[in-house]
């Protein structure tokens, strides 16, 4: 594929540069129908990509930084994830079962999405418990190191992943008219008004603010012991009712409150990892 800075859109959808790029691309055929000359024929090792010619010619043009991450040669917004070293886990699994760290804190410490550490954490405890069968035990180590191989590593740096994102709030997509004086200011926080959504900082803070007191509260309450009843299981029973003490006014709706889960203009907000979710309304 040649090497353009910057390439026409009507020249990428010419019916002959495609089935000549695609032949270039694929190499001649062996005997069984295999493009043995395609240099992603064989998977990429040494936790590098293959996005170069044999020439070591880059296919991108410079405005990209990392050629090698881009898959596409005029598409700049495809980039390759990167995995996590064994180094790297085995840290993370440390700070959080012998420091104590929450996962949030972590996920700060390293620069790592806050579900990437939760899933980390969760497959440790998979695989220590996880026993393959012996018939395809080599065939899954096999494949694992090579699926390891393909990948560059994470790093950090201008790497780390961003953890301001934020969803975006549905209220958003629809376009609303508000008349307003000349000189009448108006920013994102009155817009936050109109559509009864939380600023955009006070989620961002609350995203990336860690508040042990509060961690420690919920840890101590999760662990204190709960009144449970069981109901008496008659015969022709399929099912055992299972009554749990609560606080009137702090779990579950009252009876015959009003809910609005089927109205368009319920509250929306975000939980710890940045996901929206709906705000049930003050009972």
């Amino acid at each position: 594929m040649p090497n353009h800075a910057r390439v026409k859109r009507v020249e990428l959808m010419n019916k002959e540069r495609l089935l000549k790029e695609a032949r270039q691309f694929l190499g001649p055929k062996n005997l069984k129908g295999e493009h043995w000359a395609n240099r992603y024929y064989f998977a990429p090792r040494r936790n590098r990509t293959n996005y170069i010619t044999r020439e070591k010619k880059v296919l991108y043009g410079q405005n990209i930084q990392d050629p090698t991450m881009h898959p596409f040669p005029h598409n700049p917004y495809t980039k390759t994830a990167r995995i996590l070293s064994d180094d790297t886990k085995k840290n993370i699994v440390h700070d959080a079962n012998v420091k104590g760290y929450h996962p949030q804190e972590i996920a700060h410490k390293y620069g790592i999405n806050l579900l990437r550490v939760e899933a980390v954490l969760k497959l440790h405890d998979v695989e220590k418990s996880f026993v393959p069968d012996k018939a395809f035990e080599s065939d899954l180590r096999r494949y694992a190191n090579t699926m390891k191989n393909m990948f560059p590593i994470f790093a950090g740096g201008v790497d780390a992943d961003n953890l301001t994102e934020i969803p975006t709030p549905a209220k958003t997509f629809q376009a609303r008219f508000l008349t307003l004086e000349e000189n009448q200011p108006f920013g994102p926080v009155d817009a936050a008004k109109i559509l009864r959504l939380e600023p955009a900082a006070d989620t961002l803070r609350k995203l990336t603010e860690f508040n042990v007191d509060q961690h420690d509260k919920s840890t101590h309450d999760a662990n204190a012991p709960v009144d449970v009843v069981y109901g008496k299981v008659r015969e022709g029973d399929r099912s055992t009712f299972r009554f749990v003490k609560k606080t009137a006014g702090t779990f579950g709706h009252r009876y015959g409150a009003s809910r609005r889960d089927t109205k368009k203009d319920r509250a929306i907000g975000f939980d710890g990892a940045g996901k929206m979710v709906y705000l049930h309304p003050e009972q």
